[in-house]
């Protein structure tokens, strides 16, 4: 088989309506992935804070509570320096005030005794990067108890105009 000359592009899933609004906090050392998140939650009407580490996600935290404001959702680098995301989903878990939030933890290689630490801390979801955005929605939704069903069925959809490929 030839390889194709251009990329084949995705078909993201549309985001169900029920992640409009939701209340994300996401922290990753990396300037480029900070990017990425963001662009692809605000795609997906999500009001998110995106910070640089560790400690600036705490202290989001912090003032999320006494603002009277919870995240609902924290996606976090598993491997930032200082604090990684092991520690800020640790001290999440030690916060009686911050028991409904769900947390995942987003990482560019698995270590021996991550899946073990993750359970021990209540991690929902850990996702090995780079993911693409229907990855993403998907592992999201599960997080959160949603089926990721009718996401992925709008997304396989054709649309207008495109070709039905038959394949063997």
């Amino acid at each position: 088989l030839r390889r194709a000359e251009q990329p084949v592009p995705r078909r993201v899933a549309a985001p169900p309506r029920s992640l409009r609004g939701l209340t994300v906090l996401a922290a990753d050392d990396n300037a480029t992935n900070r990017r990425l998140l963001e662009a692809t939650l605000s795609s997906w009407g999500v009001a998110a804070t995106i910070v640089a580490d560790g400690r600036s996600a705490v202290a989001a935290l912090e003032q999320a509570r006494a603002a009277g404001r919870m995240f609902r959702l924290v996606l976090l680098d598993a491997r930032m320096p200082d604090l990684d995301g092991f520690a800020v989903a640790e001290r999440i878990r030690q916060e009686p005030g911050l028991a409904g939030v769900t947390v995942m933890l987003l990482t560019s290689d698995v270590m021996s005794g991550d899946l073990a630490r993750c359970r021990q801390l209540g991690v929902a979801r850990h996702l090995v990067k780079p993911l693409t955005p229907s990855e993403l929605l998907q592992a999201v939704l599960l997080a959160l108890g949603q089926s990721p069903g009718a996401a992925s069925a709008a997304a396989q959809r054709p649309s207008e105009g495109a070709r039905r490929l038959h394949v063997l």
